[in-house]
């Protein structure tokens, strides 16, 4: 297989425990991981999302993945920052912790466009077809329309 064959797989996992280890070994290295609303302790349906940060050492640009967990689809959406040491406090609700020791100093705020950094045409490519994904994934479970004039204005 080459190398770029796995970089297209799409992972698939029987449980959402099984996922969470999997980011854990991938970005072993990063000091805190956290998931973001109903699948932070929630069931897995169909055409859920992971929306999850990674605080480290440095800023990262954002990493997507399309993943499979009991045969279903979900998106995973990571935002990365830097990791600020301070007093060991209880995350917010509806934010879980993959790993690591969340903090008072810690920013919950999801970062949502590209913040940090310069990105080139492929890197900004990518994000566009995260931005789709997402609201086909929204509209797959709310029906609501809204999410389809979404995409409708990026792909026009």
């Amino acid at each position: 297989m080459k190398k770029d064959d796995n970089k297209k797989k799409i992972h698939k996992f029987n449980k959402k425990s099984d996922f969470f280890d999997y980011i854990k070994n991938k970005f072993d290295k990063e000091d805190l991981i956290l998931v973001h609303g109903s699948t932070a302790h929630g069931r897995i349906k169909n055409y859920s999302d992971f929306d999850m940060e990674i605080h480290g050492k440095k800023v990262k640009k954002p990493y997507y993945e399309l993943i499979f967990i009991k045969e279903k689809p979900v998106l995973v959406s990571i935002y990365f920052k830097m990791y600020n040491k301070g007093t060991k406090t209880k995350p917010p609700n509806g934010i879980g912790i993959i790993k690591g020791i969340y903090t008072d100093k810690i920013d919950t705020q999801l970062i949502r466009m590209y913040q940090e950094g310069r990105y080139n045409q492929k890197e900004k490519l990518k994000r566009e077809c995260q931005l789709i994904a997402d609201f086909c994934f929204k509209y797959f479970r709310s029906k609501d329309r809204k999410y389809l004039q979404y995409i409708q204005k990026r792909i026009k």
